[in-house]
């Protein structure tokens, strides 16, 4: 699955969902994002924040195809 986002958002990017079968029979989820915040004078003043709010979402997508995930 692929994921790509306007040009008027606070980050533009993509983001890659995917499923690997590897050859010792194990299945692996596999995500992959490219991303930048555009040349803007708030939304650079505000860059650290969005790449705090990104990877916790990140970290969240990746933790819900995660087959040992904590309830």
């Amino acid at each position: 699955f692929g994921l790509g986002t306007l040009d008027e958002l606070p980050v533009v990017g993509e983001e890659y969902y995917g499923v690997e079968w590897r050859e010792d029979d194990s299945v692996w989820a596999v995500v992959r994002s490219v991303s930048h915040v555009p040349d803007s004078r708030w939304k650079w003043a505000l860059s650290p924040l969005i790449r705090v709010r990104q990877l916790m979402q990140l970290r969240a997508n990746v933790r819900a195809l995660s087959p040992a995930r904590q309830a």
